[in-house]
């Protein structure tokens, strides 16, 4: 939906449903999802036509996503810590 084939996405949710309000109903709130998305990306401060290196260093200007990228680099370590110490030999 996001590339423009409603369609497409009609037809599949008319699949899934089966029913052709309800594949319509959930079509209309994909889309107002979808809207609501874009507006938010408008109003935040993420450059969205950015190159990488731009982004990269978003990831810690911007106190949210500096956050996150430290919670899943904690996560990440913890992963590790506690795979090698499962998989160690006896």
């Amino acid at each position: 939906m996001s590339k423009g084939k409603f369609d497409k996405a009609f037809r599949s949710l008319r699949r899934l449903r089966g029913s052709d309000i309800r594949a319509a109903k959930e079509l209309y709130y994909i889309h107002a999802q979808i809207v609501q998305e874009h507006i938010l990306i408008e109003q935040s401060a993420v450059a969205t036509n950015a190159n990488v290196f731009t982004r990269f260093i978003e990831l810690f200007k911007i106190p949210r996503l500096r956050r996150a990228v430290q919670a899943s680099g904690i996560v990440m370590i913890a992963q590790q810590m506690c795979g090698s110490m499962r998989n160690s030999p006896p």
